[in-house]
Order: C-alpha cells, then sequence, then structure tokens
C-alpha cells in the first residue's frame, strides 16, 4: 500500500493524500501542496519566509510521485520533498533514478 511523506532534515511525516488526490491539488495549483503541509513545516523551521517549486516527478505506472520545493528559512534554504510511494525507500530511489534518465520536470 503506498503513501504520502512529507521529507524535511533527514524527518518523514505522513500525509493522508492519495496518489490521485496528490497529483489532482498539484495540477490545480502547483504550491497548493506545499500549502498543506506549511504549518508542520513551520515546527521545524520557525518562520518561512518564501518557497519555490524546484521539481516534480509523476509516475501513475508505480504509484510514485516526489514534489520539491525549496523553502527559505532563518536556516538558510532547505529541501523539502512531498513523497508518495509504496515505502519512502523505493520512491526516493525511483525518483533519482528517473533524475539521471532526464525524467525530472524542473521550474
Amino acid at each position: 500500500m503506498s503513501r504520502t511523506y512529507v521529507y524535511l532534515m533527514d524527518t518523514f511525516t505522513e500525509l493522508n493524500l492519495s496518489f490521485e488526490e496528490l497529483a489532482e491539488i498539484f495540477e490545480k495549483d502547483k504550491m497548493k501542496p506545499f500549502e498543506i503541509v506549511k504549518d508542520s513545516i513551520k515546527k521545524y523551521l520557525g518562520e518561512i519566509k518564501g518557497a519555490d517549486l524546484y521539481s516534480s516527478y509523476f509516475n501513475p505506472k508505480t504509484l510514485t510521485s516526489v514534489i520539491e520545493y525549496l523553502v527559505e528559512s532563518k536556516a538558510g534554504k532547505v529541501s523539502v520533498k512531498i513523497i508518495h510511494a509504496e515505502s519512502i525507500e523505493k520512491g526516493l530511489k525511483e525518483y533519482y533514478e528517473a533524475e539521471e534518465k532526464g525524467e525530472i520536470r524542473y521550474y
């Protein structure tokens, strides 16, 4: 069974979003997934000065997606990934393999 997680500073937090929900939200507004997790991110980073979409990857065959935002805070720029996959490890592995193949979309 696949799940959705926020990956921030070597910490994973589970979200209650399916692959389809995440893809639909992202398609309508590319920053909306970040807005959904913004409050939980503030707990780790404090005040958020800004956020930019960095990259996205969606594979409907494996139900894997990774959306990466670069978040500006007092700690500097921090990467925040929203990962949907069968497991976190498989999701990240597929994402980095897709990156090597040029299948990641950068913004």
